[in-house]
């Protein structure tokens, strides 16, 4: 669950690349889903092409070529090698074994050395449990949804990466971005009539939330203390809480109001041109909202306050997130629509913090790098496989993606992890994996 072998991946990835004979027609089924993941590093190209010069001395990975150049060649090498018929079975074995080795190390960390904030020999305390629920996320995908025991089995895992998110690594933004995937997924299946899966979901959030506050409050009760500001930040935001729930049941009931997934079968020229259609209103949205006389000053305004909330319970984390999210809007308050060049954003990170590359929000990191263009490529590219596997018959198939675009995109707004070219890189492998997974469950359900 770390990103050092990075490099001893990608000589193996090209190795196989080179030795499949069956490489052009596996690129070619798989062309649609290229093309959307592709659009996300040659825009990125395009940017720094575009990008005026300059001769700033810190020059952070999404400022480089290197990063998007390496980011097209994996998305060829990990499609073609995991668009296998092997790649269940072998992922059977290796997904599970890979997940309880790794709460295994850190339970003992823990527990026997006293360590907290669990890194295991990783580069930091990110990389297991926001890897680790990925994969639980594609094995969830693979199992039998008929056998109560692989059902169970999934859900252990699940269960055993929130624990490891809650108890042993202390990371709040990727705990609720479980938080949001799970319990999602869970209405959804409820909904979509499948009451026992859904359930479970539910129940295994639930279980794995109060195993871990309680092996937590046993111990420092650090990870329960820095819950904290989440509730005050909730509490003073309720109606933007609110309404962001409102928009999330209206579209859920409007989609089934439809029947969408039962009677209607987009074609593939359909789908790209209804996610451009899609990007670009969100783009307009943004815009016209963005650009009305009060947007910036009442965004201001917000950021200002709830800093202020964040200071007195959390002043040496979410204080300091909100102050480089109140940094990076000022910054953008005239150059929403094309941003300012990803080569600025370690430089308005550092007016705050020093050592510091980005801005702790993927989303104002996309906006700074190349304004609403950058985020709606962005959101395409996470959400591009969701957007693929929901033309089958059967969208239960889709959610394990869903669960994993929405473990991602929540996370994303404490983090820039995206700005980390590692993390991108390993974001590229597995969803490649859970995609093809998911892909081939909509071709047996067909």
């Amino acid at each position: 669950m770390n990103t050092r072998s990075l490099e001893v991946v990608f000589w193996l990835l090209l190795l196989s690349f080179i030795f499949n004979p069956e490489k052009w027609q596996r690129i070619s089924d798989n062309a649609l889903f290229l093309l959307l993941m592709l659009q996300y590093p040659i825009i990125n190209i395009l940017r720094i092409y575009f990008t005026p010069g300059h001769d700033y001395e810190i020059i952070s990975s999404p400022a480089r070529y290197e990063m998007w150049i390496y980011c097209i060649i994996a998305l060829f090498l990990a499609t073609v090698f995991f668009d296998d018929k092997s790649t269940h079975r072998y992922a059977r074995v290796f997904l599970p074994f890979g997940i309880i080795l790794t709460f295994g190390l850190a339970a003992y960390q823990f527990h026997m050395a006293g360590n907290g904030h669990i890194r295991m020999w990783n580069a930091n305390v990110f990389e297991a449990p926001l890897f680790a629920t990925t994969l639980s996320f594609i094995f969830f995908a693979m199992v039998n949804k008929d056998q109560k025991l692989t059902v169970v089995f999934a859900s252990f895992l699940i269960v055993l990466t929130i624990i490891l998110t809650t108890s042993y690594t202390g990371r709040r933004g990727i705990f609720v971005g479980q938080v949001v995937a799970v319990t999602s997924a869970g209405i959804l299946l409820l909904f979509s009539g499948k009451y026992k899966l859904g359930a479970t979901l539910i129940a295994t959030f639930v279980t794995a939330t109060l195993v871990g506050i309680v092996i937590d409050l046993s111990f420092s009760g650090a990870f329960w203390g820095r819950l904290d500001v989440i509730f005050d930040l909730l509490h003073e935001n309720q109606k933007e809480a609110a309404f962001a729930l409102f928009a999330f049941c209206f579209m859920f009931f409007l989609s089934r109001f439809l029947k969408i997934r039962q009677n209607f079968q987009p074609s593939r020229g359909y789908l790209l041109v209804a996610s451009i259609a899609a990007g670009l209103i969100l783009t307009a949205s943004i815009i016209s909202y963005m650009s009305s006389f009060d947007a910036f000053e009442t965004i201001k305004q917000t950021l200002i306050h709830n800093r202020n909330i964040a200071s007195q319970s959390d002043p040496g984390s979410t204080g300091v997130r909100l102050e480089f999210a109140y940094q990076g809007v000022m910054a953008l308050q005239d150059n929403l629509v094309f941003g300012l060049g990803a080569h600025l954003e370690p430089y308005l990170a550092q007016a705050v913090q020093g050592g510091h590359l980005h801005l702790h929000n993927n989303y104002l990191s996309w906006l700074i790098w190349g304004g609403l263009i950058t985020l709606t490529s962005g959101l395409i590219w996470l959400f591009a496989p969701v957007i693929l596997i929901s033309r089958s018959r059967n969208f239960t198939i889709a959610i394990p993606c869903l669960m994993i675009a929405l473990l991602w995109s929540v996370s994303l707004l404490f983090d820039s992890f995206l700005s980390w070219k590692n993390f991108t890189y390993v974001y590229i492998a597995l969803i490649c994996l859970g995609y093809q997974i998911s892909r081939s469950n909509a071709k047996a359900a067909t």
